[in-house]
């Protein structure tokens, strides 16, 4: 998930007339390469596009940006079409775009409508409302022992089992491997156990407790180095955001949460 990650400001923005409804587009400047969620389009024609608002707005504000492979023209721009509709209405405006090698490009741009309408860029329907019908899956992973050598710092190492240990990796194979630490703890009576693994679009969530002793309890007088290590089971190909949650545990009571986010290739 895939996830938006650029900075973008914002140039001006052309409010479109003529219609009953108000559509709204701002053209984009960035500093980075657009890192877009979700593709539409084919080898000939792509559209990359993010949903930036949320299902109960009530209008729609899209990312966008695309392009058009024609590598036997040679002219220096071309015009195509964005289209906003429903059953009632409809509204179209001619974009440009701009040659770059064998693509014409597109550059990136907000657009925003009444929430309902479909839309339509370069000819290719843009299907936004499944951003919002993605449903939650649980993932199945097995407990492994295995560890990382890096102990003393709290926090969560992706990678595989390789030769029967754990190495650090952003290319995780079949079985991507997760250890969770607890950092250095001046005694023993650590403990850390997961709580839930799931998946949303390409975004995994990792929920763990890091479980203190309680003050009554009788621990081990030297430091020790919780972890533990899980294997997700049946993944599907692909690249993934990971995000570990670690709540530290005090009877019962989360006393601090400590996040972390990654992301590795399942091959």
């Amino acid at each position: 998930m895939k996830k938006v990650s650029v900075v973008l400001v914002i140039l001006f923005s052309i409010t479109l007339f003529g219609v009953s409804f108000s559509v709204d587009l701002f053209p984009l400047i960035s500093d980075q390469p657009l890192q877009l969620q979700n593709r539409a389009g084919s080898r000939t024609v792509n559209v990359g596009y993010s949903v930036i608002s949320t299902e109960d707005s009530s209008r729609v504000f899209i990312l966008v940006r695309g392009w058009f492979f024609r590598p036997d023209d040679v002219s220096e721009s071309m015009q195509m079409d964005l289209e906003i509709s429903s059953d009632l209405e409809n509204y179209t405006r001619r974009l440009s775009l701009s040659r770059d090698g064998f693509y014409y490009v597109l550059d990136p741009f907000i657009v925003a409508f009444p929430s309902g309408y479909r839309l339509r860029i370069m000819g290719i329907e843009i299907p936004y409302a499944v951003e919002w019908e993605v449903e939650v899956k649980e993932l199945d992973f097995i407990y492994l022992e295995v560890s990382s050598e890096d102990r003393k710092e709290s926090g969560a190492d992706f990678g595989r089992i390789s030769d029967g240990a754990f190495e650090s990796t952003r290319f995780v194979g079949d079985l991507p491997v997760i250890v969770i630490k607890g950092g250095e703890r001046p005694t023993g009576g650590f403990s850390i156990k997961v709580e839930s693994v799931t998946l949303r679009n390409d975004i995994i969530e990792v929920i763990s407790r890091l479980h203190k002793p309680g003050r009554d309890d009788f621990v081990t007088q030297a430091f020790t180095y919780p972890q533990i290590a899980i294997g997700l089971k049946d993944l599907k190909p692909g690249d993934y955001t990971v995000v570990v949650r670690i709540e530290t545990v005090t009877d019962g009571v989360v006393e601090d949460v400590l996040t972390v986010s990654d992301w590795f290739q399942s091959e």
